[in-house]
């Protein structure tokens, strides 16, 4: 039986008064590489804080691995939607994944050949390996997340966090980015958080739908009426091998 990595029961979320999370109940377990899909503003990024226990619920109960979230989020890893950097900032990739060993040596210590090649681990996970020497600011949209989720796995985390991982990368590039996460969900559990309805419901394992209330079956199946609860308006699915259909005006 597949150990359980999170467990969120009735946790409600109020952001600066404003309802965000709404009687959430949620597991993810061992092996799950889950991806959520909702609207702007309908809770996503919220979610992800309150397992990383960056954002305590107004009520409700948080584990993660058993552990309240300030203690077990030392197994994660996590890729923020827009991680701020100044492009023309001099540091190299080597240095920038480097810094996902903070956590474990602090700023003070002086880093160790097992450092050293926990980082060039983590790079040829991603395929950046060729890429270590050069500057962050000088590489393309895709190739910089690619560094951000090295930086994540550095740590060899038991789950991986990413928030739209995709945003602002070139589409030719998402086929192999998904690819790489698929890869990676061998190895650990992965929550993902998109928009990208068909990439997801390619390439991930189980989906939820979150507008403030989550939508979850523990599987890849997206119900219509669940989609139309979410969005807020009428939906028609569209799948391949079927006649075009013409969807209706919102």
């Amino acid at each position: 039986m597949k150990k359980e990595v999170i467990r969120l029961r009735e946790v409600w979320v109020y952001y600066e008064k404003k309802l965000a999370l709404k009687d959430v109940n949620l597991s993810v377990y061992e092996g799950d590489f889950l991806g959520i899909i909702g609207p702007n503003g309908g809770g996503k990024t919220t979610l992800l804080k309150v397992i990383l226990g960056l954002m305590r619920p107004s009520q409700g109960k948080v584990l993660v691995f058993g552990l309240p979230p300030e203690k077990g989020r030392r197994f994660i890893g996590y890729v923020s939607q827009n991680p701020l950097f100044d492009r023309d900032f001099p540091i190299d990739v080597f240095s920038v994944v480097m810094m996902g060993r903070y956590a474990r040596r602090g700023l003070v210590k002086r880093y160790t050949r097992e450092d050293e090649m926990a980082v060039l681990e983590a790079l040829k996970k991603v395929d950046m390996l060729d890429y270590k020497d050069e500057q962050i600011g000088k590489l393309s949209g895709g190739e910089q997340k690619r560094v951000f989720i090295a930086r994540a796995l550095v740590n060899d985390p038991k789950l991986l966090l990413l928030d739209e991982p995709l945003a602002n990368v070139d589409a030719k590039v998402r086929g192999r980015f998904y690819e790489l996460l698929r890869d990676l969900s061998k190895q650990m559990t992965i929550i993902l958080v998109s928009h990208d309805i068909g990439a997801v419901s390619t390439y991930v394992k189980e989906i939820a739908c979150l507008n403030q209330v989550l939508f979850y079956h523990g599987t890849k199946e997206i119900k219509k009426e669940d989609l139309e609860k979410v969005y807020q308006c009428p939906i028609d699915l569209i799948a391949h091998g079927v006649p075009h259909r013409v969807l209706r005006e919102h």
